[in-house]
């Protein structure tokens, strides 16, 4: 897993250009949801021993086998099992979750209205990440020259209650 992070970090860093984040492989996505939970200090507090991470959009399939290929190799989230499962926007299937990965931008003010809520962490994934981001979703992935950036709005991030350590927040483009 370090690999494919370190692989999505250089690509930020040294310009490799990307076409667009829904070209990147579900498996760079969920690498890079790993390493981002793994700088979320709440997450233990919340997780409660396992961390469940609801997926609302997109290929489930993909994202499901990533994580789970993940989980085999032994791969934790400070120290935690994860889980994920496909869930809807409806508040009470956000309840249920400690992550919501978002892959679409449809009902985002209900979506991030629920998370903030329930104290769950939104991270866009979808081609539409920066403008998410900025309408509420907490972390996302987005392009800037056809080159990956990680945005964090710190006020959404906040009101849900979490907290991305220093070391990736110097990785992050932030918003308020």
């Amino acid at each position: 897993m370090k690999k494919v992070f370190t692989a999505v970090l250089s690509a930020c860093i040294f310009g490799i250009p990307v076409v667009s984040a829904a070209s990147l492989p579900a498996k760079l996505q969920a690498a890079l949801l790993i390493k981002i939970l793994s700088e979320d200090s709440s997450i233990p507090k919340q997780a409660k021993g396992t961390v469940k991470i609801g997926i609302l959009g997109g290929n489930f399939s993909d994202f499901q086998s990533e994580f789970n290929q993940m989980k085999e190799k032994g791969v934790k989230i400070q120290g935690l099992d994860f889980d994920t499962k496909q869930i809807s926007s409806s508040a009470e299937e956000i309840k249920t979750v400690n992550v919501v990965l978002l892959l679409t931008d449809g009902n985002l003010t209900a979506v991030t209205a629920a998370t903030q809520a329930a104290k769950t962490l939104s991270v866009a994934g979808a081609d539409s990440a920066e403008s998410m981001v900025k309408n509420g979703a907490s972390v996302g992935l987005a392009l800037d020259g056809g080159k990956p950036k990680l945005l964090v709005n710190i006020t959404s991030l906040s009101k849900e209650g979490h907290e991305l350590t220093p070391s990736i927040l110097q990785l992050c483009t932030i918003l308020k």
